[in-house]
């Protein structure tokens, strides 16, 4: 399989309710398949999944070895939320690892910006909210 993607439901900080964060990991497109859109389309419909389960806020982490990715994610609206450096093979290897979140009102304000219909979108307010999720898929 040339491309992988997962969405797991947990909010590392639990400052959200459970299961309103959803969590994109290990998006991975094959070298020869890169630089064509895939990465753009997967994670499009990663966030369409977490707008339709109403989901308050994606996030995921990155590596400073991915700056392309990183790009992607800034290009998608995801901010920096932290920054820190892990170890791995008992210390002998150090990574910049990047979280990044998205919350999930800059995708509705986008949606409400170009038009679309979204009923998860509050008519006659200036402010728009994020509601609870409330039947995320398993």
């Amino acid at each position: 399989m040339d491309t992988t993607i997962c969405l797991t439901f947990l909010d590392p900080d639990m400052k959200e309710p459970p299961d309103s964060v959803a969590v994109l990991k290990r998006l991975a497109v094959s070298k020869r398949h890169q630089r064509k859109g895939i990465a753009t389309a997967i994670i499009d419909e990663a966030l369409e999944h977490c707008l339709k389960y109403k989901f308050r806020a994606v996030e995921l982490t990155t590596t400073e070895h991915h700056e392309a990715a990183r790009n992607l994610y800034t290009k998608k609206g995801f901010e920096l939320i932290n920054s820190y450096h892990k170890r791995f093979f008992m210390g002998l290897v150090s990574l910049t690892l990047y979280r990044l979140r998205l919350p999930c009102s800059i995708l509705i304000n986008d949606k409400a910006k170009n038009g679309i219909d979204d009923d998860s979108v509050e008519d006659g307010s200036s402010a728009i909210y994020c509601h609870e999720n409330v039947d995320p898929v398993t």
